[in-house]
């Protein structure tokens, strides 16, 4: 997704697996389930620190 801009494309069904430059999918509508296979990396986009 590096480059590219996802405005109004819908990715629920998609099979994301590993998305290399998630800033690419601003404006993209995706399911509950993809957001938590992708958390990880939006988390570490955002500069987010996760600890148990």
């Amino acid at each position: 997704m590096s480059g590219s801009r996802a405005r109004d494309v819908d990715l629920r069904g998609a099979d994301l697996g590993q998305v290399i430059g998630m800033a690419g999918l601003r404006g993209a509508t995706i399911s509950p389930e993809q957001l938590q296979l992708m958390a990880p990396g939006l988390a570490d986009l955002a500069g987010l620190v996760i600890e148990p």
